[in-house]
């Protein structure tokens, strides 16, 4: 016998009908089961086959002991790639939104150290990544997803103006279809190890914030966060910082056995991403907040706390240290600046860092860019700059 389970009935007409159509019972957890070991009593109770939730929930369960599960499907949030570790040989990651009908992609059955992508499109859906003009991109370049299909809805009932922000003209189809604009950005994958129609996600439009005039995806700070061994999930967020800013804030949930230290998880994201897509504060969860659906509560998340580390005082020792501390007090508004502290932590961003770097040229006679600023951001960094 095939049996299914569900998690949430809020986009279950999939499951439905796949459980339906092969004869399967269906098993649609309770209300008050979100996860953990009573969800996984459930699974084995009811002595379920095949799991489909979302990735968040999924990562509550400890698979073992639950030997009657064959697949496990999961869609709606980001999938980390421990879970495919953890269920190797039998997770599949979906993606699809409610405008669509539901999954228009899927991977195939994932193992330990696969790339976990979106997958590629079902037959029947076209997926197109397109730029701000709506113009196909490279491979391995991001842009944005729209959909089409026969599953495509036709709008949103009685909201013409959503509908027609959402379902706009297909360029690239029959005169008069249209395809759906899914607010995600991916960009298709240039990996050897996928299908080469596989799609790699990287975020959410709406979750691109601003630091430092810079515009960032948070996704691509949680990919790197995740891929560390000590961690099992991530999630970053923008929030106002000391200085009213935009700052970011990462929330990570602990591998089983590992222990995480913030700045630890500070350093992992230095080493592969910019100085303005390192987070301000790093908040270690003991456990993910959840819907009532299996998607990661954002609301729930608690709030970060940036703490200012002023780092103990040590004034310039040469004329060029000294001239470029008094750039940097000048600009920042600030009455003495150590050598060691960097321009961005007091405070600095793209626009005050223009003003220095132009002042920091006229101060040492040779042209400083902005991007010296940022690889060097405290004046004992830029003092010793070789191109100065």
């Amino acid at each position: 016998e095939v049996r299914a389970t569900v998690l949430s009935g809020f986009d279950s007409v999939g499951e439905l009908l796949a459980c339906f159509t092969a004869g399967a019972t269906l098993v649609v957890a309770p209300n008050d089961v979100f996860g953990g070991d009573e969800l996984a009593a459930l699974i084995a109770r009811e002595s379920v086959t095949n799991v489909v939730m979302t990735p968040t929930a999924l990562m509550t369960v400890d698979p073992t002991g639950l030997d009657t599960v064959r697949s496990v499907v999961v869609g709606g949030d980001v999938c980390p790639p421990e879970l495919a570790t953890r269920w190797s040989g039998k997770l599949r990651n979906a993606y699809g939104p409610t405008e669509t009908t539901v999954i228009v992609t899927i991977t195939p059955a994932l193992a330990h150290g696969d790339t976990v992508t979106i997958g590629s499109p079902l037959r029947g859906v076209s997926a197109l990544i397109l730029d701000a003009r709506l113009r196909p991109v490279p491979r391995g370049v991001r842009g944005d997803l729209y959909l089409t299909g026969p599953g495509l809805a036709r709008g949103y009932h009685e909201r013409p103006g959503v509908t027609a922000e959402r379902f706009v003209a297909n360029p690239y189809g029959e005169p008069g279809s249209r395809m759906y604009r899914t607010g995600d950005v991916v960009r298709w994958s240039g990996r050897h190890d996928v299908p080469a129609d596989s799609v790699e996600y990287v975020g959410r439009s709406d979750f691109q914030v601003k630091v430092r005039g810079f515009r960032v995806e948070l996704g691509e700070i949680d990919a790197v966060l995740s891929a560390d061994d000590r961690v099992e999930f991530a999630v970053t967020v923008g929030a106002p910082g000391p200085d009213g800013d935009t700052a970011l804030a990462a929330y990570v949930l602990p591998a089983p056995g590992a222990v995480i230290e913030p700045e630890d998880m500070t350093a992992v994201v230095a080493d592969h991403l910019p100085a303005h897509m390192v987070p301000s504060a790093v908040i270690v969860l003991d456990e993910i907040p959840l819907t009532p659906i299996g998607k990661l509560d954002r609301r729930a998340l608690p709030e970060p706390e940036f703490v200012t580390t002023r780092t103990e005082y040590r004034a310039p020792t040469t004329d060029l240290e000294r001239a470029l501390a008094g750039v940097f007090e000048d600009v920042l508004g600030l009455d003495r600046v150590s050598v060691d502290e960097s321009f961005f932590e007091l405070g600095g961003n793209s626009l005050s860092a223009t003003r220095v770097v132009s002042r920091a040229g006229a101060v040492v006679g040779s042209r400083v860019g902005v991007r010296e600023l940022f690889e060097a951001p405290s004046v004992a960094e830029l003092a010793a700059d070789e191109h100065l």
